[in-house]
């Protein structure tokens, strides 16, 4: 299914080129678990080589609290969630088309236990500049970052 495709059937697609410079966006109910965290700053991460990189970073305003966030269709083919019907409006969005979707990065000390949650996924709307964390079952908790196979 193609991401248009997703999109008139009601379903959000993450866009290839979410967001190509800093934002700052407002999460009226926050995060789960950082409710009282609501205003965010959403910026390209830069490596030090600079290099390009697929990580995005949100950082609190008003706190040292960072979250690493990719596009989850850089990790599952065909990611995709039917979104609440006033969840667009909520974020002040015509269509679901306006919204961009992320995954939670979480980092540990071995690369192979990186994990990114694909069922909390991150909403934001570019252009009003509102965020929300949605929950989606279908989708596990700790999907692997980096799938290591045995040769």
């Amino acid at each position: 299914m193609t991401d248009s495709e997703k999109r008139e059937a009601g379903g959000l697609a993450a866009p290839s080129a979410p967001v190509a410079q800093e934002r700052e966006f407002f999460f009226p109910e926050g995060l789960l678990g950082f409710s009282s965290h609501q205003y965010f700053v959403l910026s390209p991460y830069q490596p030090p080589d600079g290099s390009a990189s697929p990580f995005f970073l949100l950082q609190a305003k008003d706190d040292d609290l960072c979250f690493p966030l990719i596009s989850p269709d850089l990790l599952v083919a065909d990611y995709s969630l039917a979104l609440f019907p006033e969840l667009p409006a909520k974020l002040g969005a015509g269509s679901t088309a306006d919204l961009t979707l992320f995954a939670i990065v979480t980092l540990r000390e071995r690369v192979e236990e990186i994990t990114a949650n694909l069922q909390g996924p991150v909403v934001l709307n570019p252009a009003a500049g509102l965020g929300a964390q949605v929950i989606i079952e279908r989708y596990p908790l700790r999907h692997p970052l980096v799938n290591f196979t045995a040769s």
